[in-house]
């Protein structure tokens, strides 16, 4: 097997029990029930452990260590630890209920009921990174702080886990619910009451680690476009608009542009391409640049260059103007890159009106969900 990261090896020191199929006290006479209770005793066991370490974190570094931060740095680093510890406490509560045969919930249940409760771990992992930073930091400029963790960390654990690699434990702990339960479900008979139940709690947390991972890779792309916005100067986007208004980052880099109204010069720049528009910029020292002029991309269109092309640089296109006012005349140093810069700008164009889109008399606008939505068609997470 790969070697195991760090935060897998505090995981499975915390949550994990090795249980031995003998220890299962129901097991019947058939193997794969036996091989199924086992898998559902691993599934409540980790959890019950899941819930000793979050009431660790609660109990032994958050409480200690409120008196040392500002309320701001305690939110940030125990941000949901609380509520996490609250749900779970609930959930394990479920599930241990689901194996009592006198009650009429099934371990499918817990999970589709529950699920709704977890989608909070989109902005706990999102904010890990951040929460881990500020520990890091703190650690570093404040001895009291530094010394209050050490203590904090040895009175815990005999100072074995850091409180940053605690803190990955819900991460960790989260995205292995659809592992676990398609362990289960190989070991669930198709004809057992919970099949189809489990089937759907399956795809159920399959959404919510999908939903998790894009919110944090959301959150990772607007810390990108913040700080692009921090290093330009002059940037003159409409009132109450901000880069990241414009959607995800596409592509970035240097380019020759040719404005065929501004006298034909050629002039390098720095441009990047968001899904909304391509904003062109002059590199200055250090990844610092000035802001040039951005283009609205839904009021361009592509051009390739004549196949017959000969100029000084063949890898050249245009981008035009959809009432022919202004065109653009963009070169790369190569084939490659050439092909490369006019996929992200067909991307763009194409995240903003579907090419699909012309087969229905919908109207695509591109939006930002303030809060979690659910798909009305296929009832999934909207990602990110």
């Amino acid at each position: 097997t790969p070697r195991r990261t760090r935060e897998e090896d505090v995981y499975e020191d915390l949550c994990y029990v090795t249980l031995r199929v003998n220890e299962v006290p129901a097991a019947a006479p058939t193997a794969p029930l036996e091989k199924r209770d086992y898998c559902i005793k691993e599934l409540i066991e980790t959890e019950k452990n899941y819930i000793e370490a979050l009431n660790m974190i609660t109990r032994d570094f958050m409480r200690p260590l409120k008196d040392v931060l500002t309320p701001e740095e305690n939110e940030i680093i125990f941000k949901h630890i609380k509520e996490l510890a609250e749900t779970h406490t609930g959930f394990h509560a479920d599930l241990h209920k689901a194996c009592v045969s006198s009650q009429h919930l099934k371990i499918s249940d817990c999970f589709l009921r529950w699920k709704e409760k977890f989608i909070v771990y989109g902005d706990y992992c999102s904010n890990l990174p951040k929460a881990q930073e500020q520990i890091d930091e703190l650690c570093s400029k404040k001895q009291l702080v530094n010394q209050c963790v050490l203590n904090c960390q040895q009175k815990a654990n005999d100072g074995k886990f850091k409180l940053r690699d605690l803190l990955s434990v819900p991460m960790q702990r989260v995205l292995k619910y659809h592992l676990l339960l398609k362990e289960l479900m190989k070991n669930t008979a198709e004809g057992h009451e919970d099949h189809h139940g489990l089937e759907k709690a399956l795809q159920s947390m399959l959404d919510l680690a999908h939903y998790i991972n894009e919110v944090k890779r959301d959150n990772e792309t607007l810390q990108i476009i913040a700080d692009i916005q921090a290093s330009i100067t002059d940037v003159d986007l409409p009132q109450n608009m901000e880069l990241k208004d414009y959607g995800r980052l596409l592509k970035d880099g240097e380019l020759k542009i040719k404005s065929h109204d501004d006298n034909n010069k050629i002039k390098n720049r720095y441009i990047f391409i968001f899904d909304r528009m391509m904003l062109m910029c002059k590199s200055t020292k250090g990844e610092q640049y000035i802001y040039k002029s951005a283009l609205a991309l839904c009021d361009y269109r592509l051009e390739n260059a004549p196949a017959n092309a000969r100029m000084a640089t063949r890898y050249y296109w245009y981008l035009v103007h959809v009432e022919n006012r202004t065109a653009y005349t963009m070169y790369a140093k190569t084939e490659e890159m050439k092909k490369k810069w006019i996929e992200a700008i067909e991307k763009a164009m194409d995240n903003i009106n579907p090419s699909v889109a012309k087969y229905t008399d919908h109207q695509f606008i591109m939006h930002t969900f303030k809060v979690p939505t659910y798909c009305a068609d296929c009832n999934k997470l909207l990602p990110g």
